[in-house]
């Protein structure tokens, strides 16, 4: 362990009762270290029954007898305390910036609404609260250098879309493989997790079971990714009670919130948002696996009615963050339409069958099998890809425009120009010498699709 600068105290040894919610710190100790109200410390305690760390503020008052500085024992530690234990107190350092690595990338960020002190780990460091009179204990120990990925990447995206940005930190996950992404993407970026789950199912005027079925069968499809499942809550919700016909985004074993009752946890992960969004807002990998992860939350494969086929990726977003999905696709070159809808609500369809075949071999919908096989389904249906399944069962690189060919593609080519085939170079069309030819990038392209199960072998 490296202290990093820390100043340290001695040893100094303490008796407690059960009932003592904070440590006096002896007085040649604090002016030692020349503590002041509100300053940041690491504190190790060592007792019988186990050794810790944390990070805390110190509190002054001032006493008929002098000046006295204390600080909190947090709840989940108390009961492991004994009545005599040996208390060590480390002075913290403020340090000016906070490091973030996306590929070969690192940038310095500065907040306005955090201060960062060092860690005793050198690879760590303390986000706290700037004291503002008000309970400030709850800081967050991170990394020094947080190490961007297209899973932490995805992460952020996900709670940009399904996550408390106001306050304190809660997540929503409607999916195993989602839960799974949440929990360890909270736990990469948080190194001191304090978070509880609650599940939730909504009962619908058909679902005839008592309560405990209920229970019973949610916690037995979750069991296998929330651990001690059986001490977990459930709410199960009957304000759809009366609801004749159920919604088909209805889940049928409920939802998880991850909550983090910290503020400062759900600050903290608004920070590193905008951080992506500003600091590598030119980098399309950074955006394309943010947005992945988004289309966990609002976004929605939409079929046409008549034939099956893939419409659209609509983005069901609201008016103070449309903007932001705007950005995005904007700089990744997507083509959108924004519909305004009633009161708050905006839907944006980005279209391009070249752009979701992109985006589902970076994941598109991974942790959402029904999303994912819906949009893949849908895509089985496009005109493209008949043009694409034409070519993988002829074995020329040419084929004629004629007969069936011509009367399922003639829309296609006349009107819609060729749409993104033409546009990124798949294939090229020769209208006079009715004609159309696939490009080497063509056959690369039947490759994909032939992996992602939308062409059959």
């Amino acid at each position: 362990m490296v202290l990093n600068k820390n100043k340290e105290s001695k040893w100094f040894e303490k008796s407690l009762k059960k009932s003592v919610r904070s440590i006096y710190i002896p007085k040649e100790i604090f002016e030692k270290l020349n503590l002041k109200n509100s300053d940041t410390i690491a504190v190790r305690i060592r007792s019988n029954k186990q050794n810790f760390m944390y990070p805390v503020r110190v509190s002054k008052r001032d006493t008929p007898t002098g000046l006295s500085f204390s600080f909190n024992i947090p709840p989940k530690f108390k009961n492991l305390l004994n009545n005599d234990i040996c208390v060590k107190i480390m002075k913290l350092e403020e340090i000016e910036n906070y490091l973030i690595k996306f590929n070969k990338k690192v940038i310095k960020v500065k907040s306005k609404e955090f201060i960062i002190t060092n860690w005793l780990e050198s690879d760590n460091v303390v986000i706290w609260s700037k004291h503002t009179g008000y309970r400030t204990n709850d800081p967050i120990i991170t990394h020094k250098v947080l190490k961007l990925n297209k899973t932490l990447l995805s992460y952020l995206g996900l709670y940009m879309t399904d996550g408390n940005k106001k306050r304190n930190y809660k997540l929503f996950a409607s999916t195993k493989d989602i839960f799974n992404l949440a929990i360890n993407g909270y736990r990469d970026i948080i190194l001191n997790p304090s978070f509880s789950v609650v599940l939730n199912y909504d009962k619908f005027v058909k679902d005839k079971r008592v309560d405990s079925t209920i229970i019973k069968d949610v916690k037995s499809h979750w069991e296998k990714v929330i651990p001690n499942v059986d001490s977990i809550k459930i709410e199960i919700s009957t304000r759809r009670l009366n609801t004749l016909k159920k919604s088909k985004a209805r889940l049928p074993f409920g939802s998880v919130f991850i909550k983090d009752n910290r503020t400062l946890s759900g600050f903290f992960h608004v920070f590193l948002i905008k951080c992506v969004l500003k600091k590598f807002k030119d980098d399309k990998d950074a955006l394309t696996y943010f947005f992945v992860g988004g289309a966990l939350g609002d976004f929605y494969p939409s079929i046409r009615p008549r034939n099956k086929a893939f419409n659209w990726l609509e983005i069901a977003t609201n008016k103070e963050e449309v903007y932001i999905w705007k950005n995005i696709c904007t700089r990744l070159k997507f083509n959108y339409k924004e519909k305004i809808r009633e009161g708050n609500s905006v839907l944006l369809c980005v279209h391009g069958y070249f752009n979701v075949i992109s985006l589902l071999k970076k994941g598109l919908f991974k942790q959402y099998g029904k999303r994912r096989e819906k949009t893949v389904n849908g895509l089985k249906n496009r005109i493209e890809t008949y043009i694409f399944n034409a070519f993988k069962r002829s074995s020329k690189k040419t084929i004629d425009w004629k007969d069936e060919f011509l009367n399922k593609t003639n829309s296609f080519f006349i009107v819609n120009k060729g749409l993104d085939l033409v546009k990124n170079k798949l294939v090229k069309f020769n209208k006079r010498e009715r004609k159309v030819t696939i490009t080497n990038k063509g056959h690369i392209f039947i490759k994909d699709l032939l992996k992602l199960n939308i062409l059959e072998e």
